[in-house]
């Protein structure tokens, strides 16, 4: 019985050992990266190289090391002081007892950066070398960005340490050490020249290191050519430049602010996506085809994502006498996204700001849309659309739109009359029906986007979702389809749907979209009234015609051949031998056509627009589905003048 109790004191001793381990207060939290900026400018791994390294100094100096960026707009409402002590403080930075740390404090859009010092941290290096530090920090952010600075100020900071530097919780030394650190803040032979090569070296991958070698020497200023462009073409050496800026606006037609606000919006994009989404505006194409200029940019200058290079350019000519813009497209995937449709759409929208000088507002509309491109496979997805085009579980929705008029087509009675009709064929016939509009059905089949949205929209009524849906799109993308679901598929056999799509195709052609949703309706109650869908006024009218054009072409053949057989009386002796003696008489003899006449009018048939391809629409925009710029990459892009 002793050992019993013995045997149990002792395990619970054993168990209550990791429990206290557990309760111990650990030294510093993990729970934010140490890295970071609200403008999101930098990418991911950007900001896991940074973070390592900020642990790394935590380790080995028993202190903590934050970089946190934040735009002007932040510096504009706080204090410099207040903004680093609420987001040290608030995201739990600091090692030990005294949360001991250095932050470092980034204006992304200046590139201004300032120390501040928590805890005991402040014992480890004087002021004089914060003041040094922060000095250099706006050459590293002309050359290399937010990154850059960054990077630098924690390299800085380390070699300082190595050099200088005494075991955590003393003070460094005020003496001679902080007189040479104030003369010489970084020890010998590691001067800036060496920290700028180490940020290049950190900043800018491997293969990068190409943009400056003899090989891709640049023209530069006073050239035919545009300044960036290679010396020598053939021998370019292709390289990736994380570090370069997305937006060199030659042409000044962005404000400083709004240069800053497109910068951080397509860094933003190629850390979300991993595509990059490049800008440039010239003053001229130098010669160059907009559509060369455009990929020759892109290529020659480290932009795309991957092996395959994937992104975009959009190059913006100022040229008076040639203003226009071209988007070239590299990569597989961004290539065969950006269709011919989809460039015209997206060039339809960008011409109305750029025809208007709103050219900001215009790029970053642009950049979105291309990123939604990216997301979704459709540059302008709709509101329902959903994430990754997976529908969730389905759902019957009474607060769905009956009448959800997306593109505009209906006035407001117009829909008002239509909802009211809907609902009266759902209450009499126990199915959901739906009309919806759209631009088009993006990157989807006309059927699958109807089936998407019904389901999306919780659409159709009882189990097993009973309904009928109307889809009508603009007919220069695409043409209207319906789609059923439950007991409205028993009477949808092929002749009434196709009896339906052909009615609402001629009206929706004709621009007549009130009457041609209003005739759907028509015809679905017809349908479940009857089970069939009657012929259209436009079947009977032309089968009426045929009719008549039969007859004429019938009753003309039979006239012919009526007059060949008629003979031209002639002169004949005793021609009155038919007659008999005693009362007149006549002998009954064949009955014989002679003859016969028909009028017709003709009616010519009404032209209408042949739908289709987008290009159809508008005729303003060039397409290249593949080309090549100067470095022989591939390329697809479209442009318009304006």
């Amino acid at each position: 019985m002793k050992n019993r109790i013995l045997t149990a004191l002792l395990s619970a001793l054993l168990l209550l050992v990791p429990l206290g381990t557990a309760w111990a207060d650990p030294l510093w939290s993990e729970e934010y990266y140490r890295a970071g900026d609200t403008a999101g400018i930098l990418t991911e791994i950007q900001k896991t190289d940074l973070d390592q390294t900020c642990i790394s100094f935590m380790k080995e100096w028993n202190t903590d090391l934050v970089l946190m960026g934040f735009p002007q707009e932040s510096f504009d409402r706080n204090d410099w002081q207040e903004l680093a002590e609420f987001n040290y403080y608030d995201c739990g930075f600091g090692w030990g007892e005294n949360q001991d740390g250095i932050m470092l404090l980034v204006n992304t859009d200046t590139g201004e950066a300032r120390y501040f010092t928590f805890g005991d941290a402040g014992n480890l290096v004087p002021e004089e070398f914060f003041s040094f530090a922060e000095k250099s920090a706006s050459g590293y952010f002309e050359k290399y960005g937010v990154y850059g600075v960054m990077y630098a100020g924690a390299r800085h900071l380390s070699l300082y340490l190595e050099e200088h530097g005494t075991p955590p919780g003393k003070r460094a030394p005020e003496s001679a050490a902080v007189e040479s650190a104030a003369a010489d803040p970084l020890p010998a032979g590691s001067g800036t020249a060496e920290i700028d090569a180490a940020v290049q070296a950190e900043s800018v991958p491997a293969d990068a290191v190409a943009a400056e070698t003899e090989v891709n020497k640049r023209v530069g200023e006073g050239s035919s050519l545009p300044a960036w462009y290679p010396a020598d073409p053939g021998s370019f050496q292709p390289y990736h430049d994380e570090a370069a800026k997305r937006v060199v606006d030659t042409a000044d037609i962005f404000t400083d602010a709004e240069e800053a606000e497109l910068e951080a919006c397509l860094l933003r994009i190629r850390g979300e996506l991993d595509r990059d989404l490049v800008i440039c505006t010239d003053v001229s194409s130098y010669g160059l085809d907009q559509s060369i200029y455009a990929a020759d940019f892109f290529d020659y200058n480290g932009y795309g994502c991957g092996d395959e290079y994937e992104g975009a350019c959009l190059f913006i000519c100022m040229d008076p006498e040639d203003r226009g813009w071209w988007v070239a497209c590299t990569g597989s995937e961004t290539m065969d996204l950006y269709t011919e449709d989809f460039a015209n759409e997206m060039d339809d929208r960008l011409y109305e700001f750029m025809v208007e000088g709103r050219y900001a507002e215009g790029v970053t509309d642009w950049a979105e849309n291309f990123r939604n491109l990216y997301r979704t496979g459709m540059p302008f997805p709709p509101a329902w659309y959903p994430e990754g085009g997976k529908p969730g579980p389905r759902r019957n929705d009474s607060a769905s739109p009956r009448v959800d008029d997306s593109f505009g087509l209906f006035t407001e009675n117009e829909a008002a009359a239509l909802r009211e009709k809907a609902a009266a064929i759902s209450a009499d016939y126990g199915i959901d029906v739906v009309i919806h509009t759209a631009r088009s059905s993006g990157s989807l089949t006309p059927e699958e986007y109807a089936e998407l949205y019904y389901e999306c929209g919780g659409y159709g009524l009882g189990p097993d979702y009973d309904g009928i849906l109307l889809a009508i799109f603009s007919p220069y993308y695409d043409q209207p389809t319906v789609y059923a679901s439950g007991k409205a598929l028993e009477k949808l056999n092929d002749r009434n749907l196709g009896r339906i799509l052909i009615f609402v195709k001629d009206k929706a052609e004709d621009g007549k979209h009130y009457q041609a949703a209003d005739g759907f309706l028509d015809r679905v109650r017809h349908m479940e009234k009857t089970g069939r869908v009657p012929r259209s006024p436009v079947y009977w009218a032309l089968m009426s015609v045929l009719s008549l054009i039969a007859g004429s072409v019938f009753g003309g053949f039979s006239l012919a051949g009526a007059r060949k057989r008629m003979a031209v009386p002639q002169l004949q002796e005793n021609a009155d031998q038919y007659m008999v003696g005693g009362p007149a008489q006549v002998q009954e003899l064949a009955n014989r056509l002679i003859g016969t006449s028909t009028s017709r009018k003709y009616i010519p048939p009404v032209t209408k627009s042949s739908g289709g391809g987008s290009s159809s629409s508008s005729h303003r925009s060039s397409y290249s589905r593949s080309y090549s710029g100067s470095s022989g990459r591939s390329h697809s892009g479209s442009g318009r003048k304006f």
